[in-house]
C-alpha cells in the first residue's frame, strides 16, 4: 500500500491508524467467507477481486516499486465523504485537525481545485497554521460544490504489526 513518505513516518510512530482512499466505480464492500472486504471488477462483473482485507496485512512502501518499510493489518473498513471527516478521524489520519487533513486530501487527490482556489498553494503550504473560522467557512463551502467522486473514499483502521 502507497504511502507518502511523511505519512509513513507519522505510521511507524503510531500517530496514523487510518487511511482513506477514493472509491471507485469498479469497486464494492463485500462480506467473502463472512470478512469485510473491498472488491473490484475490471470488465467481467462475474470476476470480483479483493482489494483490501479485514485481517490481512500489507506492506507499507514509499513508491511504486520500491520496498514496503513495514506491514499494516486492516482491522475495519468503511466508506463516505471524506468532506464529513470528523476531527477524531482526522487525527486518526495522523493530522492535527480537519483542516490539515483536507488541504493535504486536496493536494494528493484534487489537484483541479488547487488551480480553482486563489490561494491554493498558500493554503496547503500553511496546513500546519489554523484557519481563522471564517476562512474554514468558505473553505467547507467551496469543497461542497466540488465533484462527489474527487471524495467519496474508503476509510481503512489499520493497526502497525512490524515496525
Amino acid at each position: 500500500m502507497l504511502f507518502k513518505p511523511f505519512l509513513i513516518e507519522r505510521i511507524l510512530n503510531c500517530e496514523k491508524t487510518q487511511t482513506r482512499r477514493v472509491a471507485k466505480s469498479n469497486e464494492m464492500l463485500s462480506y467473502p467467507d463472512g470478512i469485510e472486504a473491498v472488491q473490484y471488477t475490471r470488465n467481467d462483473a462475474d470476476c470480483w477481486r479483493t482489494k483490501w482485507q479485514v485481517g490481512k496485512t500489507y506492506a507499507i512502501c514509499p513508491g511504486r516499486g520500491k520496498h514496503g518499510v513495514a506491514r499494516i493489518e486492516i482491522t475495519a473498513i468503511s466508506r463516505g465523504d471524506v468532506r464529513q471527516i470528523s476531527e477524531a478521524d482526522a487525527r486518526a489520519e495522523g493530522f492535527t485537525n480537519r483542516e490539515e487533513f483536507l488541504t493535504t486530501w486536496i493536494a494528493i487527490n484534487d489537484k483541479r481545485a488547487l488551480k480553482l482556489l486563489n490561494s491554493g498553494k498558500a493554503i496547503i503550504e500553511s496546513a500546519d497554521k489554523p484557519f481563522d473560522a471564517e476562512a474554514f467557512a468558505l473553505f467547507e463551502e467551496f469543497l461542497s460544490h466540488r465533484p462527489a467522486a474527487n471524495y467519496d473514499a474508503w476509510s481503512l483502521t489499520f493497526r502497525l504489526v512490524t515496525p
